[in-house]
């Protein structure tokens, strides 16, 4: 039965059945693969002068396998990168393939990242790559993955289980995210304070929230009351009705 199901729906072509962005995106997930496995060939097998070494005269298989050994030997992989090669006997060196620097291999690798990062809508700098991160973006795209990435998701579990697993239909899921928000923790009390003068919580409450243990005085569960607000209905303030001065926690 549908309803026995946890089930997670992620993009749907239907409406009824999701498919995984590992089965949407699997040629770029391809092309990411295979331009790892590309470039650990290229530093592993690869020399600085990459191309063939021809002799003006025929020589044997044995001659052959001499010349390339020795030639491996100076030039291959990354320890010689950048020697000075010397051919004598009339050998000239022919370059047949493109360095990883004209291939732009490192930007492709850089690429991958990002097309990853872009089909789970995670931001680069959560994946390590701070090629285009700063102090002042990185605290804005936190803020990005948490609102486009990790609540999305969020919102399907809460779905997923008030359907699947509550048979009381007045028992509401809801995941806290205010974890993701405590790095930033300027703009977190700034918030509170905000709520705090407009009577929106208590001290004890935002204590709470802070994991900071309450207050024993009876100030610590009073509200305040901003003495320069009133109702619309009244044109007159709070205070002046008879509600009492605004009181300080």
């Amino acid at each position: 039965m549908a309803d026995e199901v946890l089930h997670l729906k992620d993009r749907s072509d239907d409406g009824i059945v999701g498919r995984s962005r590992l089965q949407r995106a699997r040629e770029a997930f391809g092309i990411t693969i295979a331009t790892e496995r590309h470039a650990a060939n290229t530093f592993r097998n690869g020399a600085t002068l990459s191309g063939v070494l021809q002799h003006p005269e025929t020589i044997g298989p044995e001659a052959v396998e001499r010349l390339r050994e020795s030639f491996e030997a100076l030039h291959k992989g990354s320890g010689n990168a950048g020697r000075i090669g010397v051919l004598e006997e009339g050998v000239k060196w022919q370059a047949t393939s493109v360095a990883p620097e004209d291939a732009e291999l490192l930007a492709s690798r850089r690429f991958g990242v990002e097309t990853i990062a872009r089909i789970y809508r995670v931001p680069p700098p959560v994946l390590g790559d701070l090629s285009h991160g700063n102090y002042s973006n990185v605290v804005e795209l936190n803020r990005v993955f948490a609102v486009h990435c990790i609540r999305p998701w969020a919102t399907k579990w809460e779905a997923a289980i008030g359907r699947a697993l509550l048979t009381d239909r007045s028992v509401e899921v809801e995941f806290d995210m205010d974890e993701l928000t405590r790095g930033d923790m300027l703009t977190r009390w700034q918030s509170y304070r905000i709520m705090r003068e407009i009577g929106g919580a208590s001290a004890n409450e935002i204590r709470g929230w802070e994991k900071i243990n309450r207050r024993t005085d009876p100030g610590g569960d009073e509200f305040l009351r901003p003495a320069n607000m009133m109702p619309e209905q009244t044109g007159q303030p709070i205070a002046d009705r008879g509600g009492g001065a605004a009181t300080n926690a």
